[in-house]
């Protein structure tokens, strides 16, 4: 069953920093496993974005 508007908005201000209505509407077809399951996917590129970012380098 997809999210209501107001499920959706309180979905994205728990997980995100809130949403606008645009992105409040693009999670709301989603039902609430989809949408913690899109939460969660980081893509390879974000990832590699990410490991080359932590790398700490101490003299």
């Amino acid at each position: 069953m997809s999210l209501t508007f107001d499920e959706a908005r309180h979905f994205l201000s728990r997980t995100a920093f809130g949403g606008t209505p645009e992105e409040i509407r693009r999670v709301m077809p989603l039902d609430r496993v989809a949408a913690v399951e899109q939460a969660l996917a980081i893509s390879d590129s974000e990832t590699r974005s990410l490991d080359a970012s932590s790398k700490i380098c101490i003299d």
